[in-house]
């Protein structure tokens, strides 16, 4: 997992991607950011301890500066993170110059990137989109945040399912190839397993939440689960 930028954020993401590493082999996390190394890693410390399992390596450089980005073997990383330094417009500015940075790097991998970051100027939404193409997802954070409180106003106990599937601790969802079940309907899958709730497919480039029951699994399909 890259980590491009620094900002208040970015513990609660280490911490998440900690958990999340727990069943994996030999899993790092690298940071690039333009700060002194040695401070990076002590604030890591100082902030989140020492944990085992996951390495965690700290790099200085420019996440928009092509030769920087190879240092850090972006070509290998499973996803990309792009954290925005601040709450503002030229937040949005260096994300899109990320991102311009990563896709068009002339000895860039031929697969795609999985790229995940955060817009808080809805106009900009299209301009990184347009960039990035299909190897980015947006949050747009004023939107999201506006929606969940509203959201968690009006339904007592939201907060604690968001928490559950949302976080890494416990439950949450995970996307699973499973060939043997190819040709089953939603109906059928909804009961093929005890400790997971099969919450609907991942058709191709397209998600399919609580589909009609008839809906076939096909070749290529992914389930999206809630399990442990």
């Amino acid at each position: 997992s890259l980590l491009l930028g620094w900002s208040p954020h970015i513990f609660l993401i280490i911490s998440e991607l900690l958990i999340a590493n727990e069943n994996q082999k030999d899993s790092c996390i690298v940071i690039l950011a333009d700060l002194d190394k040695t401070e990076m890693e002590q604030f890591i410390r100082d902030r989140i301890g020492k944990k085992s399992g996951t390495r965690i390596i700290c790099r200085r450089g420019n996440q928009t500066v092509m030769t920087d980005l190879d240092m850090v073997s972006i070509n290998f990383a499973k996803s990309i993170i792009v954290l925005p330094p601040s709450m503002s417009v030229d937040s949005d500015i260096i994300l899109i110059k990320t991102i311009l940075s990563i896709v068009k790097n002339p000895c860039r991998r031929s697969s795609p990137y999985h790229i995940t970051s955060v817009v808080y100027d809805e106009r900009n939404i299209q301009v990184a989109k347009m960039v990035g193409k299909n190897e980015i997802t947006l949050v747009n954070a004023e939107s999201m945040i506006s929606r969940i409180i509203a959201q968690t106003s009006r339904q007592p106990g939201l907060t604690d399912v968001y928490q559950e599937i949302l976080g890494f601790n416990g439950v949450e969802i995970y996307f699973k190839c499973v060939p043997e079940l190819i040709g089953e309907t939603y109906g059928e899958i909804s009961y093929a397993f005890d400790t997971s709730a099969i919450i609907g497919f991942k058709k191709r480039n397209e998600i399919l939440l609580n589909p009609p029951l008839d809906t076939v699994y096909e070749n290529d399909d992914d389930l999206i689960a809630i399990t442990e």
